[in-house]
């Protein structure tokens, strides 16, 4: 019996306690919602038509007697661009089948729309408090954004990620980064934040940190980093954005005449930070009364060295190699990662220069670090997020198997030896669906 739906319809050909096979159709020019499933996982074989897949923000044509493999907990959406019906045959596998297991990502517009809204509305509010004549408070940090306001700021925009499908919601890629970043803000504070670690599913390579103790890492970086204390000096670099309130003591500085242009520059700050565009914050600096460029907007080169500093005392206490942060970023910066054009995103919003890699290694120099050993936990996160986040099984596996063949005679297992066995043992179930997709055919 065919179900329909705006976008054309779907009938159930087959059904278990673990499996559903349907047959879908999506009329031309038509496309799903962006979702994602939390106890399923999807693959799809195209019969009739072009299809254009989107799984964790890669996009990809499939076509006639082609498939694509949907993760379980991935964002993901299906697209007819073509002229004529699209034809798949999907294949559910996993604990629960119905169909309220779906979470539909609101539009990235209208939550822009929304937070605007909410940004005018401060600003009104900012206006009455502005025709009152207001006793000094002390630091300007505290008077527009104060110690307590922050984490519910963070948590209204982490909350805001992970509708929209920023946030990683794999239980062992949380628990590593959280219990990596606890071990270096356990240094450095004394229970004065919260923080709360995530990785964000962008292949892009970069870090930000929220009011509040919100730090969010991209799979990317992850990737780039060549070891676990490269990793480390990021998260304790984003670390130190926060505890020395950076965001703060920003906004108080930018608003010595004007609440309102402080208002809308938090606004864009927040936004910016949140969706990784600097377009945002940008516009949010013409809006504001006094003329502020986008210099004034992004952390100031004292603030970042101030980071720095404090990042690189951090991975010393906490065991890791000194030296990691500025290897990280000539890494970057000279163009030696093969990635580099993934890497314009995070010179960007953390712009390196000789002096300041020559400032960090001479504070390196000058540290005494008891060494420890790096977890094995940084080579498996490597793989599981090259797994999980792979375009298919098949290419996981490839990748996996090629790396362990030329790495397969060195002492120490790297993430590719890891990663080879859990691709192949995926790949395998993967195949088990596709072979009953053929049956069914």
């Amino acid at each position: 019996m065919k179900e329909e739906r705006p976008w054309g319809w779907y009938n159930i050909i087959d059904n278990g306690t673990t499996y559903k096979v349907k047959s879908i159709l999506v009329e031309p020019g038509k496309s799903l919602s962006l979702q994602r499933h939390m106890h399923r996982s999807e693959h799809w074989v195209v019969v009739e038509g072009t299809a254009l897949v989107e799984v964790s923000g890669k996009k990809e044509f499939v076509n006639v007697n082609e498939g694509s493999y949907v993760p379980i907990c991935t964002l993901h959406r299906l697209s007819n661009p073509g002229k004529i019906p699209l034809k798949i045959i999907e294949v559910q596998c996993g604990s629960y089948l119905d169909e309220d297991d779906i979470e539909n990502m609101v539009s990235f517009k209208i939550m822009k729309t929304t937070i605007s809204v909410l940004t005018c509305t401060i600003l009104l509010l900012g206006q009455v408090k502005a025709d009152i004549e207001l006793p000094d408070l002390g630091s300007p940090s505290d008077v527009y954004l104060s110690k307590l306001d922050e984490p519910a700021i963070g948590r209204a925009y982490y909350r805001n990620l992970r509708q929209q499908g920023q946030v990683v919601e794999d239980p062992l890629l949380n628990e590593y980064i959280q219990d990596l970043g606890n071990k270096l803000s356990s240094k450095v504070q004394d229970g004065d934040f919260q923080f709360n670690y995530f990785f964000v599913p962008q292949n892009s390579i970069n870090a930000f940190a929220m009011p509040g103790g919100y730090i969010g890492i991209h799979n990317g970086l992850c990737l780039a980093a060549d070891n676990e204390s490269q990793l480390a000096s990021v998260v304790a670099h984003e670390i130190s954005h926060v505890t020395q309130r950076h965001i703060s003591r920003q906004i108080g500085d930018q608003v010595p005449n004007s609440i309102q242009g402080g208002l809308i520059l938090l606004g864009a700050i927040l936004l910016g930070a949140m969706s990784g565009n600097s377009e945002i914050v940008e516009a949010g600096a013409m809006v504001a009364p006094s003329v502020m460029t986008q210099n004034q907007i992004d952390f100031t080169r004292d603030m970042e060295i101030e980071a720095d500093a404090i990042g690189i005392k951090t991975l010393g206490l906490s065991g890791y190699d000194p030296y990691a942060m500025s290897e990280f970023f000539e890494k970057l910066s000279t163009g030696s990662d093969p990635r580099n054009a993934q890497s314009i995103e995070f010179l960007r919003t953390h712009p390196t220069s000789v002096n300041r890699s020559a400032a960090a290694k001479k504070q390196a120099r000058r540290m005494t670090v008891e060494r420890k050993d790096e977890s094995l936990g940084f080579e498996l996160s490597k793989a599981r997020i090259r797994h999980l986040f792979s375009i298919t099984p098949e290419k996981s596996y490839e990748y996996f198997l090629e790396k362990a063949n030329q790495d397969r005679l060195s002492d120490n297992p790297s993430n590719h030896q890891i990663g080879n066995p859990v691709s192949y043992t995926h790949l395998r179930a993967h195949e088990t669906k596709a072979n009953l997709v053929c049956r069914l055919l």
